[in-house]
C-alpha cells in the first residue's frame, strides 16, 4: 500500500497522533517508531513527500536527482523531522522549564534585537525550516513580546493544530493573507516584531516574481521584504542550530541592509535575494536538518 505520507503528516489526525506519541512515549520507543516511519515513508520514491525532499536536497548539495546518495539522505531528513517533532512536543508537554533547558540563545540575540527596537524601528525576523523550528518557536515566544508570526496561507488542519499550540506562547499567529499583512504593517510601524520563513514555496506565485535561490529561480515569498521597506523596519535572520541530544541554539544576525529606491518591485526582488543568501548559508551548514518537504523549485521536478 502506498500511503501519501505528506497528506497524512499535515492532516489533523496525523498531527494529533504525533503529539500524543510525543507526550506519552519515552525516547527509546519514540526512536523505534521514527526509524520505522522514516523507512516506510522514504521507500515510496513516487510520493510527493519523497519527490520534494529529493529535489530540494539534490539542489542544495549539487547532486543529480537520480543520485543513489539521495536515498539515504532523504531517509535521514525524514528521520530528523520526526525526531524534531517528537522532542519539541515532548518538551512542550513537560512545561516551559523543559523548553528552557533545551534551548540556548546566543548572547547577541537580545542585544541586536534591542538595538533595533530601542531605535524605534520594527523588526522583521526571518527564519528557515532548518533544525527544530517548533522548539525554537516555543522558546522565542516565551521570551519575546509583541510578536506576530505570518504562517502559510489557508493552513491545512494539521497546521491549525500546531498553530493553536504555538499561540499559547502569546505570539499572534496569522495565516498569510491580506488581513495578516495589514496587521503586520501596523505592528512594524508601532515598533513591534514580525516573524516569518523565507524558504516555504508559494503554490500560486507569479513566475515573473520568482527569486533566485541556490542558483535557480524559486516561488519564494517577498512580502516580508516589502513590509520592511515600507515601514522602515530592520530585517534580522534567525538561525536555529542543532546541538547534542536534541538541544538547539538560536542566534540572530546583525540587521541586514536593504536597498530602497523608487522601484518597489525591483527592491523586493533584490532584497529578497540578498536575504536568501543568508538562508543558503544556514542550509549548507546543516543540509540534513533542512526539513522542507514541499518542492522549492517545482519546475525542476522530473515529469
Amino acid at each position: 500500500m502506498n500511503t501519501n505520507w505528506q497528506s497524512f503528516f499535515i492532516s489533523r489526525r496525523g498531527t494529533e497522533l504525533g503529539m500524543m506519541i510525543a507526550r506519552n512515549t519515552g525516547p527509546r520507543t519514540a526512536k523505534s517508531v521514527i526509524d520505522m516511519v522514516s523507512r516506510l515513508a522514504s521507500h515510496n520514491q513516487d510520493s510527493p513527500l519523497v519527490r520534494s525532499a529529493r529535489l530540494n536536497q539534490a539542489i542544495v548539495r549539487g547532486l543529480p536527482q537520480d543520485s543513489p546518495e539521495l536515498d539515504q539522505i532523504v531517509r535521514r531528513v525524514i528521520k530528523n523531522a520526526g525526531w524534531a517533532y517528537y522532542y519539541a512536543y515532548n518538551r512542550i508537554a513537560r512545561g516551559p522549564e523543559h523548553i528552557h533547558q533545551a534551548v540556548t540563545f546566543a548572547p547577541e540575540f537580545q542585544t541586536r534585537l534591542q538595538e533595533t527596537l530601542s531605535a524605534g524601528r520594527g523588526a522583521v525576523l526571518v527564519g528557515a525550516h532548518v533544525g527544530n523550528v517548533d522548539l525554537a518557536f516555543q522558546a522565542a515566544g516565551n521570551m519575546l513580546e509583541n510578536v506576530q508570526a505570518i504562517t502559510v496561507g489557508a493552513p491545512p488542519e494539521g497546521y491549525q493544530s500546531q498553530n493553536q499550540i504555538r499561540a499559547q506562547t502569546g505570539i499572534d499567529i496569522t495565516p498569510g493573507d491580506a488581513d495578516a499583512v495589514k496587521a503586520a504593517f501596523r505592528r512594524l510601524q508601532e515598533g513591534g516584531i514580525v516573524g516569518t520563513a523565507s524558504d516555504r514555496p508559494l503554490p500560486d506565485a507569479n513566475p515573473k516574481r520568482y527569486v533566485r535561490f541556490f542558483g535557480h529561480l524559486a516561488p519564494l515569498p517577498t512580502g516580508h521584504v516589502r513590509l520592511a521597506v515600507r515601514t522602515n523596519a530592520r530585517v534580522h535572520m534567525i538561525q536555529v542550530t542543532p546541538e547534542d541530544k536534541g538541544r538547539i541554539s538560536i542566534s540572530l544576525s546583525p540587521a541586514i541592509p536593504l536597498e530602497r529606491s523608487n522601484g518597489r518591485s525591483k527592491d523586493a526582488l533584490v532584497n529578497t535575494e540578498r536575504i536568501l543568501k543568508y538562508t543558503e548559508e544556514q542550509i549548507r551548514a546543516n543540509p540534513d536538518w533542512w526539513l522542507m518537504f514541499f518542492p522549492v523549485w517545482p519546475q525542476l521536478l522530473p515529469s
